[in-house]
């Protein structure tokens, strides 16, 4: 009798670990079902709390992506439908559309990084689909099976993916932080038991403190969307279509007029304890960048603005970054180090930004060495401005 209970406990045992899956079993699994999708539909909810830039923020919506396109960019179609309007992107153009202003602004030549800086793009199913294989095989990089987790009504398996010296950059690319090789990013992955599907991805604190997550559900495997939905002509004529270029050309003449002006001075505080003032820099070619936490616009930006800043601050070019939203520095220097953001930051610009006629971010602003504004431009174009530092060197 005795043997007896003893077989049958070792076969029990021996069934139970059988049917447990392992890590490496579990993340390949979740790996084969997103590579499995041609075309998938679901509802996202991001997350973005920052008690440290004082931000709390929910943005929802219905995303779409077609996984089948033969697009050189980012290998997908998408369109995301949000209250505030429609992102799409066919494989070939991209555009959005701006309820509350009637208003669509389109690129018939977009590139990947601009392609890819939709809110709804970071944390999203397609950055899985093309990191989570790199997270795997990637020995540098610390997976980690937590405590399994019930998320959303559903069990879930829950990996902290511990990622030293780099981050996720636009464009689902793991990029160093070259400031900041001992920085550490946890990101957190929640999968489904059933479905092996994600439930949730992204990154927060121990805390609580900084969270940036998105959470999905209500997946659907069988939608599709109709060709028009591709172009923004279904849209009625009350809606004012407007190329990227003639978008950033409308918000440019709003700022022209300052240039050829002797640029209004002002003392502002630096992260470093110092403060700078405008009228100490005359003799020397300054670069203003306004910007806030997170824009899309600053994003793309900030590689191009530390590559100028290296080619030309020993030619006597000063950058200074000028966040113009917040009442204080709070959060600002852990931001920087986050994003790798290399020119020396100002704040408290919100005064000067109105003086200046800011409206919208990043603007550029060049002041040359008499103190006269040459150079005034709502959005980055690294070729106009490169041509107006050489020229004002």
């Amino acid at each position: 009798m005795k043997i007896r209970i003893i077989l049958i406990l070792i076969i029990t045992i021996s069934l139970f670990s059988s049917c447990k899956k392992t890590d490496k079993e579990i993340l390949n699994n979740t790996i084969s079902t997103l590579n499995e999708l041609e075309k998938v539909e679901y509802n996202v909810i991001n997350q973005y709390l920052s008690k440290t830039i004082g931000m709390d923020r929910l943005d929802s919506a219905l995303v779409y992506f077609d996984f089948s396109s033969t697009d050189t960019l980012i290998g997908a179609k998408y369109h995301f439908n949000s209250k505030f309007g429609e992102q799409v992107f066919n494989g070939e153009k991209e555009f959005s559309s701006d309820i509350e202003n009637k208003q669509i602004i389109y690129r018939n030549n977009p590139d990947k990084r601009g392609v890819s800086s939709s809110i709804f793009v970071g944390n999203s199913i397609y950055v899985l689909r093309k990191l989570l294989p790199k997270f795997v095989k990637d020995s540098t990089i610390l997976l980690k099976r937590e405590k399994d987790t019930l998320l959303k009504n559903k069990e879930t398996y829950h990996y902290k993916i511990a990622i030293t010296g780099k981050y996720i950059d636009i464009g689902a690319v793991l990029t160093e932080a070259k400031d900041n090789k001992d920085l550490v990013i946890n990101y957190h992955l929640f999968i489904e038991k059933n479905s092996y599907l994600p439930v949730q991805f992204g990154s927060y604190d121990d805390k609580g403190e900084n969270i940036n997550t998105a959470s999905f559900n209500e997946f659907n495997f069988t939608a599709s969307r109709a060709d028009s939905i591709f172009s923004h002509n279904r849209f009625s004529d009350d809606y004012l279509k407007l190329s990227l270029k003639e978008y950033f050309e409308s918000m440019r003449n709003k700022t022209a007029a300052n240039v050829n002006k002797i640029a209004p001075d002002w003392e502002l505080p630096e992260l470093n304890g110092d403060t700078v003032k405008l009228s100490d820099l005359k003799g020397s070619l300054v670069l203003l960048e306004f910007y806030f936490p997170n824009c899309g616009g600053c994003l793309i930006a900030i590689p191009h603005i530390n590559e100028i800043q290296e080619k030309y601050a020993s030619k006597g070019l000063k950058i200074y970054g000028i966040e113009f939203t917040k009442p204080d520095e709070k959060g600002l220097e852990e931001y920087m180090e986050e994003k790798a953001i290399q020119i020396s930051t100002l704040y408290k610009g919100k005064e000067v930004a109105k003086e200046y006629g800011v409206t919208a971010a990043p603007t550029f602003v060049l002041i040359d060495k008499k103190g006269k504004i040459v150079y005034s431009v709502v959005g980055l174009n690294k070729e106009t401005l490169i041509t107006a530092i050489e020229d004002n060197l």
